[in-house]
């Protein structure tokens, strides 16, 4: 997905994301238990559909070229 989908305007880095996991695997998070951490940018708060029909979303990922 492109970074125009993310809130943050930007696609996450493998640092961003090792970062999340090795918070998770740490003794700061040893209180946590049976959580989902996301780690997307701010995705997962514009809801299942952002507002707008999966349809569009194939249009701006896929856009016709005219062939």
């Amino acid at each position: 997905m492109g970074a125009h989908f993310h809130p943050l305007g930007r696609v996450g880095s493998g640092e961003e994301i090792a970062a999340a996991v090795c918070f998770a695997c740490s003794d700061a998070a040893s209180w946590m238990t049976g959580v989902d951490i996301p780690v997307d940018g701010g995705f997962s708060v514009l809801g299942p559909d952002r507002g707008i029909s999966p349809r569009v979303w194939f249009k701006e990922l896929m856009p016709d070229d005219g062939a």
